[in-house]
């Protein structure tokens, strides 16, 4: 907050002028792996917050300042949500009860410093944010910051982390930095802009199941870290996930076996491969398509019978 000191003030606001973007909100417990410590998060931030709302009707107003960043002359908050929501909540109660909240606010701002601030905000106070949340903001704030072609012990320096997890955010932002392409030098586009061309692209490009996004649109860093290696852990059985995950290994198979044999001998060996399979699936002999299809000429065929690229199997990745 140093580099804003020349613009900032101590202030009192309305709660009610205030914007809580979901974009500002660093804290996101759906990123933590294991159900257990994700609910216990959830479970502790929902406590703190009916504690903050149980004082203020008892009178107790709330100490700690937030932080709020004016933008194009709207005031978001980038740290204090649950305080904001909580000041909020107690005006739906008693909504004739005049009311404002201490606060921090740093003028004339862009959304984009108000998105990098609220990324970097280490909040002490409250429910502190996990590793996982921790790895994911510092991820959005050197993507929509353009620093992708950093190094793995400048990573290690600017986030903090041992290099086996530099390396990781190293592939990650490489994965990005090609998605991006064409994109990234646009100054005019907006966060909001480009998560949705990035998730674009990356879905394009790698197989990432829901799971792979956080709730800002971004890719979660270590999910797409292990697609750009290549390592794709197949969903759990008989699920949305897994039935796409496997369709999508068919086609890549397919498509494998269209490059390798002719199109007549791959629509031969499909049509006898279905024969009996009570697929709902029809197709004509091959001599009928062929020659529907100008493949009776014999230098045609040959032309298209001399594929020899390697064939091979998709299993884990595509």
């Amino acid at each position: 907050m140093n580099l804003y000191s020349s613009d900032t003030i101590d202030t009192d606001l309305d709660p009610r002028d205030l914007v809580l973007d979901l974009m500002m909100q660093a804290r996101e417990p759906e990123l933590i792996r294991k159900s257990k410590d994700r609910e216990a998060q959830i479970t502790k931030q929902s406590m703190q917050d009916s504690k903050i709302l149980k004082d203020l009707l008892n009178g107790v107003g709330i100490k700690q300042p937030i932080t709020v960043f004016e933008v194009e002359e709207k005031l978001y908050v980038v740290d204090g949500f649950h305080r904001t929501k909580a000041c909020l909540e107690y005006l739906k109660k008693k909504p004739d009860e005049p009311m404002t909240i201490k606060a921090v606010l740093v003028k004339k701002r862009t959304y984009v410093e108000a998105f990098l601030a609220a990324q970097e905000m280490n909040q002490e106070h409250g429910v502190g944010v996990t590793a996982e949340e921790i790895t994911q903001s510092k991820f959005r704030s050197l993507i929509v910051s353009n620093k992708f072609g950093l190094s793995i012990s400048k990573l290690m320096e600017l986030v903090g982390c041992d290099k086996g997890q530099a390396a990781h955010y190293r592939r990650a932002l490489i994965a990005c930095a090609n998605a991006l392409e064409g994109v990234i030098q646009d100054k005019n586009i907006s966060v909001q802009q480009l998560a949705e061309v990035l998730k674009t692209r990356l879905e394009e490009e790698y197989y990432l199941t829901d799971s792979a996004w956080d709730s800002k649109g971004f890719p979660r860093m270590r999910k797409l870290a292990n697609a750009y290696s290549g390592i794709v852990s197949e969903p759990p059985a008989e699920t949305e996930e897994w039935i796409e995950y496997r369709t999508n290994q068919a086609i890549k198979n397919f498509t494998n076996m269209m490059k390798y044999y002719d199109a007549g001998i791959f629509r031969e060996a499909l049509r006898k491969a279905v024969r009996g399979q009570e697929l709902g699936i029809t197709i004509s002999k091959r001599a009928t398509w062929e020659s529907a299809n100008a493949y009776s000429d014999e230098a045609n065929y040959e032309e298209n019978h001399g594929n020899t690229t390697k064939f091979s199997l998709e299993t884990d990745q595509f």
